[in-house]
């Protein structure tokens, strides 16, 4: 029981920190608020996380498993279309959040190394992606002639460099529009089928 509480009080550190981040900023919500928001004390905070990188870190994850929960592949769209299905929630949840959320979150990973570690594309949805790929190839939904395992890395580069380019421009670039459109050059839709 004690483990499950652990979880349990780190899971509420962070859901309360990202419904105070974006009330307010960052730099505007102190340790001491999300501790009181959160009901937890200032010791229970920094035994989950020393330093507010390491809760970004945690925010990070967090908006990785929220997006991946979002994600309905079951529509009746083309291969190439639940492809864009996939990323979709991903994007829009960080628009939801905003740049000030996103852009600590890049940072802090950033700044230790590992810039690109949400795993948004693990070994499952790699594997469904790569499905999706062939079966836009086998339907003449894309052109593009690069093999499909190397398509699904290339399509999340594109996207991941898309995101970053927003969070570190602060929201002003239009994120979605901006992968639709480095998606479609990277997959050469067929006639009807762009993104």
């Amino acid at each position: 029981m004690g483990l499950y509480q652990k979880k349990d009080t780190r899971f509420v550190i962070v859901e309360t920190a990202i419904r105070l981040f974006s009330e307010s900023t960052v730099e505007d919500v102190p340790v001491s608020a999300i501790c009181s928001k959160a009901n937890v004390t200032r010791n229970a905070f920094y035994y989950y996380f020393q330093t507010k990188n390491q809760l970004f870190d945690a925010i990070g994850d967090y908006i990785t498993e929220e997006a991946k929960r979002r994600i309905d592949l079951s529509s009746d769209a083309s291969s190439y279309r639940r492809i864009w299905e996939f990323y979709r929630p991903f994007l829009e949840y960080q628009i939801e959040l905003g740049p000030d959320i996103m852009n600590h979150c890049c940072f802090s990973r950033t700044s230790k190394g590992r810039a690109d570690f949400y795993s948004y594309v693990d070994a499952r949805t790699a594997a469904s992606l790569k499905l999706l790929i062939e079966l836009a190839k086998a339907n003449r939904e894309i052109t593009t002639p690069a093999d499909p395992e190397s398509l699904v890395w290339a399509s999340y580069a594109v996207v991941r460099g898309n995101n970053i380019k927003w969070c570190f421009q602060w929201g002003q670039s239009d994120l979605i529009g901006d992968c639709k459109a480095t998606l479609n050059t990277l997959f050469l839709p067929a006639e009807g089928f762009a993104l």
